[in-house]
């Protein structure tokens, strides 16, 4: 398994933990991270810098809880990392339970994420959401 699968699989363990601290360590100063989705889901945006991304973790920590990340296909090609799996959770405001597929692209540089994009299905969130 390339070195590169290896760093985003620590970063999901650091999540996994709840260590903020850890997955910023992976992450590269200038790093563009993106979260495709609508304005009612405050994870959803467009960050540059690694001490703007805090505001997607924010916003999970407040609207879900329970939540559990199951990434279990990996696809490296250079410095190019593909992810697949299914994310869960519940809504706080809600109470209901989100069960949506996750695709998650990372570009590294130097060993740190320089890029990364989120995909789900955001149309499931929000009718959880409602």
């Amino acid at each position: 398994m390339s070195q590169n699968v290896e760093l985003i699989k620590a970063m999901y363990a650091a999540y996994a933990k709840g260590d903020l601290a850890d997955i910023m360590n992976h992450m590269a100063d200038d790093v563009q991270w993106t979260s495709e989705g609508v304005k009612a889901m405050s994870w959803a945006g467009s960050w540059k810098g690694k001490q703007n991304t805090v505001a997607f973790f924010e916003g999970l920590q407040k609207d879900l809880e329970d939540s559990h990340l199951d990434m279990n296909v990996f696809v490296a090609e250079g410095d190019k990392v593909a992810a697949f799996g299914r994310y869960k959770a519940k809504v706080r405001k809600t109470g209901k339970h989100v069960d949506t597929p996750v695709a998650h692209y990372f570009r590294l540089k130097d060993g740190k994420v320089a890029e990364y994009r989120n995909f789900t299905n955001s149309a499931a969130i929000v009718e959880a959401m409602s």
